[in-house]
């Protein structure tokens, strides 16, 4: 699956966030494959499963321990990578469900 479109940002002295019509260039379809696979997958899955946008605006990275612990990195730049954003966030695999649908839920209404 192909699709291009443009991303606008909004930055201001407190934080950085993309306007409602940012959305991503990508190759291997919308992030929201990555979660409905994690999702899928909760009981777990061998090394990781990433997703990242073809113009390297932005990343997922998705691990998961045998307690069934996810850890979810996402990675963010622009201004051609001179401005980054790195997080790391501690998920339980029994939620991916419910973070699948609210994942689509934000890429269905960008």
């Amino acid at each position: 699956m192909r699709r291009r479109t443009d991303c606008r940002t909004e930055a201001d002295d407190q934080c950085y966030k993309p306007t409602r019509s940012c959305a991503s260039t990508y190759i291997s379809g919308p992030p929201t494959t990555l979660f409905d696979d994690m999702a899928t997958s909760w009981t777990g899955w061998s090394g990781s499963k990433d997703w990242h946008a073809i113009d390297g605006h932005l990343s997922f990275t998705a691990t998961i321990t045998s307690l069934r612990k996810v850890t979810l990195v996402v990675e963010t730049s622009a201004n051609s990578g001179d401005d980054t954003l790195k997080a790391t966030l501690k998920l339980d695999a029994g939620g991916l469900d419910r973070i699948a649908h609210d994942v689509r839920s934000i890429f269905r209404s960008a």
